[in-house]
């Protein structure tokens, strides 16, 4: 599986990546999905913050990302995260809804 690969954000627009955690039960990998929105006064995206540098960067855990949707079926690539967001992925992450 390849690594993935961040597009640069356009800070003077107001930029911001939105993250959404997958459904799975609690033992499964870690899927996201990983979306550009603009954050302005005018229009706010609906999203909960939490830290994506959260612990140590020398352990880290790899969650995958989906990369491509298609009558294929999905492709992902691997991120590294620290294990402390790991673990918070992992306890937040509900069973049958995406959050």
């Amino acid at each position: 599986m390849a690594e993935y690969e961040y597009t640069p954000l356009d800070e003077e627009a107001g930029e911001i990546r939105l993250l959404t955690l997958l459904p799975s039960r609690f033992n499964k990998p870690i899927c996201i999905t990983l979306e550009t929105k603009i954050l302005s006064s005018k229009k706010i995206p609906k999203f909960t913050a939490l830290s994506y540098a959260w612990g140590s960067d020398l352990d880290c855990l790899n969650i995958h990302v989906v990369t491509e949707r298609g009558v294929q079926g999905i492709k992902f690539a691997t991120l590294s995260v620290t294990r402390n967001l790991f673990e918070g992925l992992k306890h937040l992450r509900q069973k049958h809804q995406a959050t």
